[in-house]
């Protein structure tokens, strides 16, 4: 493995502070098994390019934590396997009304197989191997929600959850999923006893 180029930057930015982290690595593999056949194996080698960017802060109300990598596979043996597969783990929130209103978003990007009982990759986030059982998955969430409480009768909490998920297969189903979550919870005269409510619905 050849790790190559990599940078870091802490940027101060107004009431907070912020690393961007610029990165480049690259990979070699040899494997005897390019296709993860049965029978009819071929063998190559794998370069990995791979150039990434990595966020990592708190600025006022928000916070972010961001990581992308981008896989430039090169085959030596067989040009037309070339491709490049996306890697994404991202989580931010934002607190836009001050300990009330909040919105949370998420998004990742990884290499999945298609079904459980085909061939698969050990990496999720790269698969050197040509399998047609794996495909690259893209999953975005946004959820915003309110916290607070009536008084000292109980502390409420309202949520929106907003997903899709998306796959480059046309073998594997893209999805939508909205759901609205809510809970109260509160005391009673005795102080070893709570209560709480909770409801939920999705579609």
């Amino acid at each position: 493995v050849l790790l190559a180029g990599v940078t870091s930057a802490a940027v101060s930015a107004y009431a907070g502070d912020w690393k961007i982290t610029p990165t480049l690595a690259i990979t070699e593999t040899a494997t005897d098994n390019v296709a993860l056949a049965s029978k009819n194996t071929k063998s190559d080698l794998i370069s990995d390019v791979n150039p990434g960017l990595r966020i990592e802060g708190t600025g006022g109300r928000s916070k972010l934590r961001f990581d992308y990598q981008m896989h430039n596979l090169f085959y030596a043996q067989d040009s037309s396997r070339n491709q490049i597969q996306n890697s994404l783990n991202a989580l931010g929130t934002l607190e836009a009304v001050d300990n009330w209103l909040f919105i949370e978003a998420s998004g990742n990007i990884s290499q999945q197989s298609l079904s459980a009982f085909g061939s698969s990759s050990a990496s999720s986030s790269v698969n050197v191997n040509t399998s047609e059982n794996s495909t690259e998955t893209s999953t975005y969430r946004v959820s915003p929600y309110i916290v607070g409480s009536f008084g000292s009768f109980a502390d409420y909490q309202l949520r929106y959850n907003l997903a899709t998920t998306s796959a480059k297969s046309g073998l594997s189903n893209d999805a939508s999923t909205s759901e609205l979550v809510g809970s109260l919870k509160g005391d009673t005269a005795l102080a070893s006893l709570r209560w709480s409510v909770d409801a939920s619905t999705q579609t």
